[in-house]
């Protein structure tokens, strides 16, 4: 009998609370829902100015690359005709010699890391550059069309088709920026 009335009550507030949240929604002032979606990280990776900075990075990595392996083949050099030294030099002058190398070696992974910082500092400034027109240009779409709501594709599950703007954004972002200058750096 308990039961029974238990799931009358439980049914009786699932039923009414819907006319409850309708009436609620009626009364408050909000304008009416309109969500779109988009995948920020495919129209990024679509877009002529990422490939465009992409392709910039590239030819940086491959000219540092250049440089690097150049003083490296040299630091090697500097290593094995310091070993050939080691039973012609007197240990103190040996000792002299290894320090002088050393500092190459240290000064050498110094301009390694400050270059690879420089390069994802270029990397990051080029992507920060397209997506702050992404959400330019998506901030003026839902302005244009009264969109309440625009939801990161990654977060939904389902999704209508027609609620994608992806295409519109990558259109206007081609045009808008079809290209992004990377900060080269002096080495």
């Amino acid at each position: 009998m308990f039961l029974k009335s238990f799931f009358a009550a439980v049914i009786l507030s699932l039923v009414s609370l819907p006319l409850f949240a309708v009436n609620v929604q009626a009364k408050s002032d909000l304008p009416p829902l309109k969500i779109v979606v988009v995948n920020v990280d495919v129209v990024r990776a679509q877009s002529t100015s990422f490939k465009k900075a992409r392709t910039q990075l590239e030819a940086l990595k491959t000219n540092m690359g250049k440089v690097l392996k150049k003083e490296d083949t040299s630091l090697r050099a500097a290593k094995a005709e310091l070993s050939r030294k080691r039973t012609l030099l007197s240990p103190e002058k040996f000792t002299e010699e290894r320090k002088k190398y050393e500092q190459r070696v240290a000064a050498f992974q110094l301009k390694v890391q400050k270059l690879q910082k420089t390069l994802r500092k270029a990397q990051t400034e080029a992507i920060g550059q397209i997506n702050r027109k992404i959400v330019s240009i998506i901030s003026k779409y839902a302005e244009k069309n009264k969109v309440t709501l625009v939801l990161a594709e990654q977060t939904t599950i389902l999704v209508a088709k027609r609620l994608n703007i992806n295409a519109y954004v990558l259109k206007h972002l081609n045009t808008e920026l079809p290209s992004v200058a990377v900060n080269k750096p002096s080495y």
